[in-house]
């Protein structure tokens, strides 16, 4: 694709810039944008990226503060990621036959409840 990941290009600005995260955090302050160090050190080593509104807000800022063309920053944000925290962990959930191999064999009375941790309410 060509396009440059954001923890790249932010990474290379700062560098180039010769500024802590410190300094970047006091001078985003001192723009009326609180960004905590942890937020600004996740962006950089790409653990994480902005997303939220107040977060794209500040890339701007950011980038004046780091002295690089408007744009930089934001155009290498990419779209937005998938969310949650189990979304890796959890499989799909398993149809109807994985807990009776025969339909008919689900005991009379009984109702289907898929999102209970036990699928047969009696």
């Amino acid at each position: 694709m060509g396009e440059r990941e954001f923890a790249d290009v932010l990474r290379e600005a700062i560098q180039a810039r010769g500024l802590e995260l410190g300094r970047i955090q006091e001078r985003l302050r001192a723009r009326g944008v609180s960004v905590s160090l942890a937020t600004l050190s996740y962006w950089q080593s790409g653990r994480s990226r902005p997303e939220r509104r107040d977060s794209l807000a500040a890339v701007g800022l950011l980038e004046e503060v780091l002295e690089i063309p408007v744009g930089t920053l934001s155009a290498s944000i990419g779209p937005p990621r998938r969310r949650g925290r189990w979304l890796s962990t959890v499989p799909d959930r398993p149809g109807l036959a994985t807990y009776w191999p025969r339909l008919g064999a689900m005991p009379a009375g009984a109702t289907v409840n898929p999102g209970s941790p036990s699928p047969v309410v009696w």
